[in-house]
C-alpha cells in the first residue's frame, strides 16, 4: 500500500463541512481574491502578507486593489477571513496556498526569492497532514525542486510522506468583470495522486471545475503555455500592423475579416504588452529550456518584438515632429494612461518609462495624465487633464481607461488644436479625428 500523508476521507470531510483551515501566503492580485472567495464560501482563511499597511486595511474590511468592485463588496461579507503579517505562522493550516510574485531580474532570469522566502516561512511550523499548493508562475520543476526542498529543510518533514504538495497556476484577469476568479476553471497537478485529488477538491468549492494533470511539472507548463501562446500571437499582429502601416492598409479590417473563419483562427490585436505576466513568463520557459540545452527561439523572438513596440511609438512621435518641423523649444507630448491595462493602478512592466526617456532625449517635454496613478518618479503625472493637454503637440493614448470616455477628438482639439493623436488602443476613427483639424496615427491603420 502506498504511503498516505493524510487520511483522504477525513480531509474530504473537513472540506465538506468547511472545517478546513486555510492559509494564503501573499495577498496581492492573486492571493487576495482567492482568500476572499474561499472565505465567502464559509472557510476559515488566514491571509498572510509582510505589508502591514495592507493587513491593516484588510482587517478594516477595505481592499487596496483598484478596479475590483466585486472584491470590495465580497470583503465586507467575508467574516471568516483575517489578515496577518506574522507570516512565519502560515504553515499551521490544513491547506496552504502560496501566491507570491515571481518577477525576473534585469537580465530576464527568473527571480525565485519570494518563493524561497515563502517556503521558509511555511516550513517553520508546517504540520503533518497539511497540503501546500503553489500558485505563483514558475519554470517547470520548481514546485518539486526549490519549493519542496525549502519546505522539507525548514520543517524536517518529508513531502509525500508527512505533507502533500501541489501546483495550480493562477488565472487572474484583473479588472475584468466577465473573468472573475470563481468563473474560471483551475488546473491542478500534485506530487502524488492524493495531493492532486485533495487540492482539486478544495478548488472545486469555488470554481466551475478543477482539471487534474499528471504531475506538478505539467501544471507548471500549462501556465507558461497559456501566456506564451498569447505573447506569440500579439507579436505576430504587432509585426502585421507594421507591415499594414507601410501598405496603408487597416490591420483591424484584416483581423475582423479573418475572424469570420469559424475555425483555425483566433483574433488578437496589436498593442504594447505590460503587466506581471506576459513580459516575464515566457522567460521562465526560455530559461528552463536553455538549462536543458534547447534554444527556444520563437518565444524569445516574440519577446523581442513586443518589447520593441516602445521604439515603434517613439518613431511615430519623432517622425511627426520631423514632418511638421515643430522644432521649437516648447515641444510637448502628453501620454494618456500609464498602467499596463485598463481600469487598474498596476504599472508593472509598463513601457511608458522607455517611451518617455527616449522622447525626452530629443529635448521634448513629456507629461502624463492618469487618474488611476498617483506620483511617479519617471514622468510628471498631472492631475488635471486640461493642464496635461494644453499646448501639447502629440497626445499618445497609451491606455483607454473607462474614465477617459470624455476624451473625444473635439475635446482634445479645444485644448490642443492641430495636435497629433497617436492611438495605441485603436480607439478613434481617423475621419472623426481629422475633421477637428487633428492628425491621426494608429497601430497598423
Amino acid at each position: 500500500m502506498k504511503n498516505q500523508w493524510t487520511n483522504k476521507k477525513d480531509y474530504l470531510e473537513k472540506i465538506r463541512t468547511k472545517k478546513l483551515e486555510i492559509s494564503m501566503v501573499g495577498l496581492g492580485y492573486v492571493g487576495l481574491p482567492l482568500a476572499i472567495v474561499l472565505a465567502s464560501k464559509g472557510f476559515n482563511v488566514k491571509g498572510y502578507d509582510t505589508d502591514k499597511k495592507k493587513v491593516r486595511l484588510l482587517n478594516q474590511g477595505k481592499s487596496y486593489l483598484g478596479g475590483e468592485k466585486w472584491l470590495e463588496d465580497l470583503i465586507e461579507k467575508a467574516k471568516t477571513f483575517h489578515a496577518s503579517s506574522e507570516v512565519d505562522k502560515s504553515g499551521n493550516s490544513d491547506f496552504i496556498a502560496i501566491t507570491v510574485p515571481t518577477p525576473t531580474y534585469e537580465n530576464k532570469k527568473p527571480n525565485y526569492d519570494f518563493i524561497r522566502k515563502a517556503g521558509v516561512y511555511v516550513g517553520k511550523n508546517l504540520r503533518k497532514g497539511s497540503l501546500v499548493c503553489l500558485e505563483s508562475t514558475v519554470g517547470p520543476g520548481t514546485t518539486e525542486g526549490l519549493l519542496k526542498n525549502t519546505l522539507e529543510s525548514g520543517s524536517k518533514l518529508q513531502a509525500g510522506k508527512d505533507f502533500g504538495l501541489a501546483f495550480s497556476p493562477e488565472r487572474i484577469d484583473p479588472a475584468q468583470e466577465n473573468h472573475r476568479l470563481y468563473d474560471i476553471p483551475k488546473v491542478v497537478g500534485g506530487l502524488d495522486e492524493l495531493s492532486c485529488d485533495l487540492a482539486a477538491e478544495v478548488y472545486n468549492q469555488i470554481v466551475p471545475f478543477a482539471h487534474k494533470v499528471a504531475n506538478t511539472k505539467e501544471a507548471e507548463l500549462v501556465k507558461l503555455t497559456e501566456n506564451v501562446f498569447r505573447d506569440l500571437n500579439i507579436a505576430f499582429v504587432n509585426e502585421l500592423a507594421k507591415v499594414c502601416d507601410l501598405m496603408e492598409v487597416n490591420v483591424l479590417n484584416i483581423i475582423k475579416a479573418a475572424s469570420t473563419k469559424p475555425f483555425a483562427f483566433m483574433p488578437h490585436y496589436p498593442g504594447l504588452v505590460g503587466g506581471h505576466c506576459l513580459p516575464d513568463d515566457p522567460h521562465f520557459l526560455i530559461d528552463e529550456a536553455k538549462n536543458l540545452g534547447f534554444d527556444f527561439r520563437l518565444p524569445r523572438i516574440a519577446r523581442e518584438i513586443n518589447d520593441s513596440m516602445s521604439d515603434y511609438v517613439v518613431k511615430k512621435t519623432l517622425d511627426y515632429f520631423a514632418r511638421t518641423d515643430k522644432n521649437t523649444k516648447n515641444r510637448k507630448v502628453t501620454i494618456l494612461g500609464l498602467t499596463y491595462k485598463e481600469n487598474v493602478s498596476d504599472m508593472r512592466n509598463t513601457l511608458v518609462k522607455e517611451i518617455t526617456e527616449k522622447i525626452e532625449e530629443k529635448g521634448i517635454r513629456v507629461v502624463a495624465h492618469d487618474p488611476w496613478v498617483g506620483h511617479t518618479d519617471f514622468i510628471e503625472n498631472q492631475g488635471r487633464i486640461k493642464s496635461a493637454l494644453k499646448g501639447t503637440n502629440v497626445a499618445i493614448l497609451y491606455i483607454n481607461h473607462d474614465i477617459f470616455s470624455y476624451l473625444t477628438p473635439s475635446f482634445i482639439a479645444k485644448l490642443a488644436p492641430g495636435a497629433a493623436i497617436i492611438d495605441l488602443k485603436n480607439r478613434y476613427n481617423r475621419n472623426d479625428v481629422e475633421q477637428f483639424g487633428l492628425h491621426y496615427e494608429g497601430i497598423g491603420r
